[in-house]
């Protein structure tokens, strides 16, 4: 959020009850069905009916290359909108109801798509509309939780992640060589019934005048100095580097069981082990987050980098 925009609104007051902690972060749960399902098992799977065994690799590597690349144009972009909505209702929900829609509609194109390059044009529009929900989605948790309540909402955030991961990596694993297009339904059906939920029970007060918008202030806004802010550069070196590693194995996971393991039925053991790998998780993330409320983020998230290395 800009600072403008953070101007214009008053920071939460109110104590959130356990049921309004669970409905805000529910949509996270559908997000991460989402994407647990495409990115492990789908997105893989699918490329191999497009390309030879040869080339299979670096198919995947444009579809996910050319994605990433949309993911980072939109997400800034809704975001900023977002800031900036003076819809009645809220700045946050039409952004969270209208990305949810298209990404339904781009889903079902992915899965009709009769070759590569009409493939990888629908992930693209699927990567579009999923980030532009899902930008406005991540502004809900600092405009409707207090400072005190932050840790416990992130634990929150983190296990509707975790869970919502788990689900779709299974579900595709077991169904995506029999039932292909089925898979695509389910990620729909989820994707919007969590979307609904969280839109019907999450609150807004509408944003009653918009902040001015400068883009030289925007685009200023994407750089931070490491020599004036050391803090956020090394936790921005860390998380990048975590995540280079997480998602470089995620994405190939499927080929490396299929061609180094020689498993026979290797979407479902992708499925199967990436949901292992994300339970092995699970526990620590609602604790962890409480626990950080009441003794700081930097010793938690040091220690479990550790581990997780």
């Amino acid at each position: 959020m800009t600072a403008a925009a953070t101007a214009l609104v008053p920071a939460p007051t109110r104590r959130l009850s356990l049921r309004e902690q669970v409905i805000l972060s529910l949509h996270w749960f559908g997000l991460n069905f989402h994407w647990g399902a495409l990115l492990a098992v789908v997105l893989p799977a699918a490329v191999l009916q497009f390309v030879p065994e040869e080339f299979k690799g670096r198919a995947l590597a444009i579809v996910f290359a050319g994605g990433a690349l949309v993911a980072m144009i939109v997400m800034p972009v809704a975001g900023a909108l977002s800031d900036r909505s003076t819809a009645r209702l809220g700045r946050r929900r039409p952004f969270i109801i209208v990305g949810a829609l298209l990404n339904a509609l781009a889903l079902l194109a992915l899965a009709a798509a009769p070759s590569l390059a009409l493939f990888v044009v629908a992930y693209w529009f699927v990567q579009f509309a999923n980030n532009f929900g899902g930008s406005a989605y991540s502004g809900l948790i600092p405009d409707r939780v207090p400072q005190e309540q932050r840790g416990s909402a992130s634990g929150f955030m983190g296990l509707m992640i975790m869970l919502g991961t788990v689900g779709g990596s299974v579900v595709a694993g077991e169904l995506i060589r029999r039932r292909p297009f089925l898979v695509y339904l389910l990620i729909i059906a989820v994707l919007l019934a969590t979307m609904g939920l969280t839109a019907w029970q999450v609150r807004e007060e509408p944003l009653r005048r918009r902040g001015p918008f400068h883009l030289r202030e925007f685009l200023a806004g994407f750089w931070i100095s490491p020599r004036r802010y050391p803090n956020f550069a090394w936790l921005f070196a860390s998380r990048f580097l975590a995540l280079l590693g997480f998602y470089s194995i995620l994405a190939f996971l499927l080929f490396f069981l299929k061609d180094y393991m020689h498993v026979a039925d290797y979407e479902r053991a992708t499925g199967r082990l990436s949901a292992a790998v994300i339970l092995g998780a699970l526990t620590s993330a609602y604790l962890t987050g409480r626990l950080s409320d009441r003794f700081g983020r930097r010793g938690i998230v040091s220690g479990a980098t550790v581990v997780m290395a």
